[in-house]
């Protein structure tokens, strides 16, 4: 699955799509992961339904995917997950949309912007603990609201995106700041 996903070949599709039932959650992440690389959108009626999946890892990685399918059936399925309880899956949802143009997820892209809210998230370590996210983890988040926001040309915005331009601790934030304000400021 992952060389076919690196192949980006549409004939992988159909050799693809019942990998998307192997009882193996880890051959299904890969699975998804490779419709999405390959972006053709007939693999949408295929991964749709795995977004009521009970594995979040599935739930996120196919929000990713559906994001770089270009099928208007994505958006409606992809804005009902933006209420996900597990916020990898939520951000994934809203990431998603934003790359189809989409500006349902703006909401939770400002909350990614705010490190007090990135301060209060939890994942789970591999014992299942909840762990918060280390330092890295946020500015991964900021990072990818950024492009998502510069990607919208989101102007509501501007104020957060000033003050981590002139104030955040990251510098790549601080960077990312200035080029997203620099393209949405842009005639």
């Amino acid at each position: 699955a992952l060389s076919l996903g690196e192949v980006r070949d549409a004939r992988a599709v159909d050799a693809l799509l019942p990998a998307l039932d192997d009882p193996d959650a880890q051959t299904r992440i890969y699975a998804v992961w490779a419709l999405g690389s390959i972006g053709d959108p007939r693999a949408a009626a295929g991964l749709i339904p795995l977004l009521d999946d009970l594995d979040a890892g599935i739930r996120k990685m196919t929000a990713y995917s559906l994001g770089a399918l270009d099928s208007p059936r994505v958006i409606g399925p992809l804005r009902a997950l933006l209420n996900d309880p597990v916020e990898d899956v939520a951000w994934n949802a809203a990431l998603a949309l934003a790359r189809r143009q989409d500006r349902a997820g703006l909401p939770l892209l400002a909350r990614m912007l705010d490190r007090a809210y990135l301060d209060r998230v939890r994942r789970p370590d591999d014992a299942g603990r909840p762990r918060s996210l280390t330092e890295d983890q946020k500015e991964e988040a900021i990072l990818n609201a950024l492009r998502s926001i510069a990607r919208l040309r989101d102007r509501e915005r501007l104020d957060a995106l000033r003050a981590l331009r002139d104030s955040d601790p990251s510098l790549r934030v601080r960077q990312a700041a200035f080029e997203t304000l620099d393209t949405i400021e842009k005639p």
